[in-house]
């Protein structure tokens, strides 16, 4: 290692450090940083693809830490694109970042309070591929029949004409047995069933359920110099699992097709703990370390980042441990490094009946547990090859901040069609397939459209459905008259009555009886559905 300080040198005969940011002023043990003459530790960017993670208790520094290493990187490096989740969704924590981004001239988008697009475009394979890791199927037993015949569903869904879905409510609109029989044919479809798909649409309502139309926004990667996703793990549980999933995905695929390979890229995950179960970072974090991009992890304990396997990959490929006040002495033993040190030992020579003082050299830990446990707020010590030293973490100048307020959160749920509020699913076909077709269902029960262009009443109702064809609930929760030559019928031979209490009219033509706990609507006024969160 190059060491870049010695004890007793002159300032003018150690060479200057490379360029990087000034973690903080230089306390004491090794040099395991370089040191400029001013005292300051400099963390070189030639180093930052090999990774940090920052351990320590709550309360101890370790957002400070992150806010001088996002700072400093924004001010020394204004092409760098700097991406921070948290695990906490800190309102304060997001207030800094954005306020850091704005007074270096960048412009940060903040989740979930303003939408990311997780549907970029291009090729259709990366988001099939994504959709995979985040829905889960069954892989064995008679259960992966259908995990076979489901994702065959979703790949036609996904490359439908060769275009990748453009939203989530898209994607629902392709998920329609109808449409994709228009579009593939039966040949294509052999073996598919109507069930199929529908099993497949639920799963993936489900799945979306959980970020709604949060990730249906116009920025993407490619897009932004800066961006935190407040991920509340907490309050979101499985959700936060899945997004990060979905993010995490996403930003690899980024990295390795679209980022320019000589633009930094700097990806922070804070309450790294929260979010490890389910999510598999070290993958993440091995195949960051190859394509230039820096990825520094923050955690309160060591057991937090995962199982021992991800432990040991993780820390095996980060090259500074930066460590606030911490009981954890014991589980970063093999990172803190050792050196030899002198001991004097006393022993007793029964001969001559005297004590003779003995001098051995012994392999000792570089930091004790109780130095680790004494370190005041701010103060950390950074393991770097086998070396150890001690710094005042050094936080930046927040006086040219102007103050930053986080944006106004935007209605995730507004956009997505009626089918994700009310429990109706509408076909609308895309453009491509040419169709003026517009019809949707209701617990399997069809009605018809009408088109956009033909007078759709403003307040988004539907128009009286056809006839043969079972009619959708009003808006109020209210079953809609039954068409003409019809007759709604309940299961017990009871004629049906309108909402006012009148009975309905039948009629001579024909009978739409509806089976007990089938095609009947809730009882209650607002029409919903179940979703499975599995």
């Amino acid at each position: 290692m190059t060491r870049w300080s010695f004890e007793g040198e002159s300032a003018a005969s150690r060479p200057p450090p490379p360029p990087g940011i000034v973690l903080g002023q230089y306390l004491g043990g090794d040099f395991a940083l370089p040191v400029n003459d001013d005292g300051l530790a400099v963390w070189p960017f030639e180093d930052f693809n090999r990774h940090l993670v920052i351990l320590g208790k709550t309360g101890k520094g370790k957002t400070s830490t992150a806010w001088t290493v996002f700072d400093g990187t924004s001010r020394a490096n204004p092409d760098a694109q700097i991406f921070v989740i948290d695990g906490n969704a800190d309102p304060e924590m997001a207030k800094t970042f954005g306020a850091s981004m704005v007074a270096t001239g960048r412009d940060p988008l903040i989740f979930p309070q303003e939408r990311f697009n997780a549907w970029p475009g291009g090729d259709w394979r990366p988001i099939y591929n994504r959709l995979l890791q985040v829905i889960p199927f069954a892989e064995t037993e008679a259960a992966a029949y259908y995990t076979d015949s489901a994702t065959v569903v979703l790949q036609l869904a996904c490359r439908l004409s060769g275009i990748p879905p453009a939203s989530t409510e898209e994607l629902f609109d392709r998920l329609d047995y109808e449409v994709l029989m228009d579009a593939y044919g039966p040949r294509e479809l052999k073996g598919i069933k109507p069930e199929h798909v529908e099993a497949v649409y639920m799963r993936c309502k489900s799945v979306c359920a959980h970020f709604g139309s949060a990730l249906d926004g116009e920025r993407t990667f490619a897009d932004l110099d800066a961006a935190y996703f407040g991920l509340d793990a907490l309050v979101l549980g499985k959700s936060a699992v899945v997004t990060m999933r979905m993010l995490l995905s996403q930003l690899e695929y980024y990295i390795e097709h679209e980022k320019p390979r000589d633009r930094l890229c700097v990806v922070i995950i804070d309450e790294f703990a929260s979010l490890a179960k389910g999510v598999n970072v070290s993958t993440f974090v091995e195949h960051a370390r190859k394509l230039g991009v820096c990825v520094i992890l923050m955690s309160q304990t060591v057991p937090g980042m995962g199982d021992p396997v991800q432990i040991a990959r993780v820390l095996h490929n980060s090259g500074l441990l930066i460590v606030h006040s911490t009981p954890e002495w014991l589980e970063i033993l093999s990172l803190i490094g050792t050196e030899i040190k002198p001991e004097m030992t006393l022993r007793e020579e029964n001969d001559l009946g005297a004590d003779l003082d003995m001098l051995r050299l012994v392999e000792k830990p570089k930091v004790t547990r109780d130095e680790l446990l004494a370190l005041p707020v701010g103060h950390v010590w950074a393991f770097r090859d086998n070396c150890a030293m001690r710094l005042s973490i050094s936080l930046p100048d927040a006086g040219g901040y102007e103050p930053f307020m986080l944006p106004e959160p935007e209605a995730l749920f507004e956009s997505l069609s009626d089918a994700w509020k009310t429990g109706v699913h509408v076909d609308r076909p895309p453009m491509w397939l040419g169709g003026q077709r517009r019809k949707g269902s209701f617990h399997g029960a069809e009605f018809e459209i009408p088109d956009e262009d033909a007078g759709e009443p403003a307040d988004g109702s539907v128009s009286q459905p056809t006839a043969g064809m079972a009619a959708p609930p009003d808006a109020d929760g209210a079953g809609a008259q039954p068409p003409d030559g019809a007759n709604a019928e309940s299961s017990d031979g009871a004629d049906a009555t309108s909402p006012d209490g009148e009975d309905a009219v039948p009629s001579d033509d024909a009978d739409a009886t509806s089976t007990q706990g089938a095609d009947a609507a809730p009882p209650d006024d607002t029409v919903t559905e179940e979703v499975n969160d599995d």
